[in-house]
């Protein structure tokens, strides 16, 4: 009898124990930020983490990935206009001007090349199709192991390999959230 009672004790506590821990963990995860709370997308330009919102995310539309102008064009050197009579979405960079035609897809280029990318307006954005953009523009495209974008435009100074490693030493998905600038030491072998 003495041996049952205390084996009833015994289950007794661990069911309290569990209890508790169960509480303990349903706070946390109600404390605890999720991704889709942070409302960000992260992709790199060169070297630089960029922040994208979620009203303004990268989009995959058939096939094609398309990218907020906005986030890219001024990083790649570029301008643009907007004619809403015409509706052509029209960019400038140096010497190149790629107007793009947002009803039939059709791009006229300064150098008088007749090409064909599709351009849309999407809740307050315009979004471009990266390939396309990047190719023009003078930028690369890459995905890092994480599943981040990489726009690259010759002047980064880590490789790929890089980015990704401190990508993994980060210690929030948005770094701004931790309060003081963080510098991450990223050590090479000569």
């Amino acid at each position: 009898m003495h041996h049952a009672s205390l084996h009833r004790r015994g289950r007794g506590a661990a069911i309290k124990i569990r209890r508790i821990f169960v509480i303990l963990l349903v706070a946390a995860l109600a404390v605890m930020p999720s991704f889709a709370e942070e409302s960000v997308w992260r992709m790199w330009f060169n070297d630089e983490a960029v922040y994208l919102s979620n009203e303004r995310p990268i989009i995959v539309e058939n096939m094609v990935l398309y990218l907020p102008a906005d986030a890219v064009l001024s990083r790649l050197g570029a301008t643009y206009v907007y004619d809403a009579d015409s509706e052509t979405y029209t960019v400038f960079k140096d010497d190149l001007i790629l107007a793009f035609n947002m009803q039939t897809g059709q791009v006229i280029t300064s150098d008088e090349r007749f090409l064909f990318a599709h351009v849309f307006y999407r809740n307050k954005v315009f979004y471009l199709p990266a390939d396309f953009i990047l190719k023009e523009l003078g930028g690369e495209l890459s995905t890092l192991p994480s599943g981040s974008l990489r726009i690259t435009t010759g002047r980064q100074r880590l490789s790929d390999g890089e980015i990704a490693a401190v990508e993994a030493s980060m210690t929030s998905y948005r770094q701004s959230e931790t309060g003081s600038n963080t510098m991450y030491l990223l050590i090479r072998a000569l």
